[in-house]
């Protein structure tokens, strides 16, 4: 447990739950990480406008705004359409509602930003891909072929910082990034050259 506090940005975590009151049931166990992304998750239920969409599905999107982020309505709306329940055409006025909800829930400079400071907006996007079927290497291959380059430079920025300390991200994102090499280096060719 001491090792835990060795991070200064772990211990402003734990500070914060403190503050907010929250208190892990087993004592203290859980990382102060996960508790202070407790209560984003809680302030998420708190102003996503109804009808509520499930947790998981909120989680996903928050990740995806930290891992890819978006500068307009087009690829906000092109970053939430990787996520299969909003995939289709039939799900756009959901996409809409929902990227009409993160744009308020965190401030920057485009139209979807990320989750704040980094190292919360990275165990986010961790725990998002760990809790893919396949360990978010799908999702990352929709993310690594959207038409947004930004979006994918930022992709890749975000998961070399997450892939220095997490080992089973690294895996993941090792083999989604293998599989999208050819494209993306064309595509980073090309906008070299323009």
């Amino acid at each position: 447990v001491a090792d835990r506090y060795e991070n200064a940005l772990e211990v402003l975590f734990e500070a914060l739950d403190h503050a907010l009151g929250g208190r892990a049931v087993d004592g203290a166990s859980r990382p102060p990480v996960e508790r202070a992304l407790g209560h984003e998750e809680k302030y998420w239920r708190m102003t996503v406008p109804s009808p509520r969409p499930d947790e998981r599905l909120l989680r996903e999107c928050a990740a995806l705004a930290t891992l890819a982020g978006a500068r307009d309505d087009a690829a906000a709306d092109a970053l939430l359409a990787v996520l299969d329940p909003l995939a289709d055409d039939t799900a756009a006025p959901e996409r809409h509602r929902l990227v009409a909800w993160l744009a308020s829930v965190y401030e920057g400079p485009g139209k979807l930003n990320p989750l704040r400071p980094d190292r919360l907006g990275e165990a986010l996007v961790s725990r998002v891909l760990q809790d893919q079927d396949d360990g978010g290497r799908a999702l990352l291959g929709k993310v690594l072929g959207l038409a947004f380059d930004d979006q994918v430079e930022r992709s890749l920025d975000v998961l070399a910082r997450l892939c220095a300390y997490d080992g089973t991200v690294a895996a993941t994102a090792a083999a989604a990034v293998s599989a999208a090499h050819t494209v993306v280096t064309v595509r980073a060719e090309a906008q070299s050259h323009g």
